[in-house]
């Protein structure tokens, strides 16, 4: 299937006076007939910030784990970019 959505993972955060405003941190993957796109987002008072990337050579349960390992860390959508960096993940920007 094209365009299908393969993962989905979701992070809420509170509000903490003086320390955060309550946010949501999402990742998810789907599958396109170019590769896996992964889209990494942040959603705070209304707003949304995101980011698509194309990984063409990434395997569905590496996309998979990566975007756990995002979520469960909570690390923000756009240090994702560092981290694919770091493990010789290719990506275009979308």
């Amino acid at each position: 299937m094209e365009n299908q959505e393969i993962f989905r993972f979701e992070r809420g955060y509170s509000e903490l006076e003086g320390l955060q405003q309550a946010h949501r941190m999402i990742y998810c993957a789907r599958r396109t007939p170019e590769g896996i796109v992964l889209e990494l987002a942040v959603q705070q008072a209304g707003k949304t910030e995101r980011c698509a990337l194309l990984c063409r050579n990434l395997e569905e349960k590496r996309a998979g784990d990566l975007l756990l390992y995002f979520c469960e860390n909570g690390v923000d959508p756009f240090q994702c970019l560092d981290v694919l960096e770091e493990l010789g993940q290719s990506y275009e920007e979308l």
